[in-house]
């Protein structure tokens, strides 16, 4: 009979849980999370937040009246993100208790999607200013939305299977893409018709996470619903 260490028992198992965890990341379920989550990421953190300002100016100049006060694009700009942090603490344990509701939280993360698609195509447009600024202002509501969802369910689909290692992919997903947000964003602004290229471009991508999530509804909401899985399904 051939002896077999310990250690080498214990470097294939460690081994055998990394492969595991690998598929487990991999699961579509959780890669449309992590893809969801980092695109979301990449348009309200990077592409609205660093081109709010240009989008102001380019519709109205730099610096522009309302009701006789003279306001500058960037004090705008720097105003409407002022309001989102200051309603965020508020709002988003709000959507957070709507989602956990007997609908769950697909409906409203559905709907945010429709509402920000509709918010980028709106900034492109030329409009009076206090029509044009309602805009940014549902977009930044349905940012707020977005963001507190998409976390409601990583969260609900880290705890079927291991709540470490989905939370930390989450995470690592929602910073990579609001790093790529700006980014790509200075690029494609800098492009003929740049502005109009960048929000349409974005709101085609919300439209597409909302086709998407609407065609694997039902495998989403059976995957939420079943018991932790980690044990049947990866073996941990």
């Amino acid at each position: 009979m051939g002896f077999i260490s310990k250690g080498n028992i214990h470097t294939k198992s460690t081994l055998n849980s990394k492969q595991k965890y690998q598929r487990l990341i991999f699961r579509k379920e959780i890669l449309q999370v992590l893809i969801s989550g980092a695109l979301i990421a990449m348009l309200i953190q990077g592409t609205l937040t660093s081109t709010i300002s240009f989008a102001i100016e380019f519709h109205f100049s730099k610096h522009f009246y309302v009701f006789s006060l003279l306001i500058g694009a960037t004090s705008l700009a720097g105003f409407l993100q002022a309001m989102r942090w200051s309603w965020e603490p508020f709002l988003a344990r709000m959507f957070g208790s709507w989602s956990d509701g007997p609908k769950g939280r697909l409906p409203p993360f559905l709907i945010s999607l429709c509402i920000a698609s509709l918010g980028f195509i709106g900034i492109t447009w030329k409009l009076p200013i206090m029509i044009w600024v309602t805009f940014p202002f549902i977009t930044l509501l349905a940012a707020t939305a977005l963001t507190t969802l998409i976390d409601s369910i990583a969260a609900d689909m880290a705890a079927k299977t291991d709540t470490q290692t989905v939370m930390t992919y989450h995470s690592v997903s929602l910073d990579l893409g609001a790093a790529l947000g700006p980014f790509i964003s200075y690029i494609l602004i800098e492009l003929n018709h740049g502005l109009y290229i960048t929000y349409f471009g974005g709101a085609f991508i919300f439209i597409c996470l909302f086709v998407w999530w609407i065609f694997e509804d039902r495998r989403i909401k059976n995957y939420l619903d079943k018991s932790k899985i980690i044990d049947d399904e990866v073996g941990i």
